[in-house]
């Protein structure tokens, strides 16, 4: 979901799916959580996608705009 998210944004000019964005990280966040056998991904997760989220759709806007 995330990367059609991003797709409907940049290809389909849909910027309302951004703001779903955190919200359907969050939900990537708990589920991977629960399986022990997602712990690398949930590293991945938490490591690369959490901490540029908001700035990364804050510049996806400007360029947009």
């Amino acid at each position: 979901m995330l990367g059609i998210f991003a797709r409907l944004f940049w290809r389909d000019g849909k910027p309302g799916y951004l703001g779903d964005l955190p919200r359907t990280l969050q939900y990537v966040r708990d589920m991977a959580a629960l399986y022990p056998q997602l712990a690398e991904f949930s590293r991945f997760v938490e490591q690369r996608l959490v901490p540029g989220l908001g700035a990364a759709n804050a510049r996806a806007l400007e360029t947009r705009a």
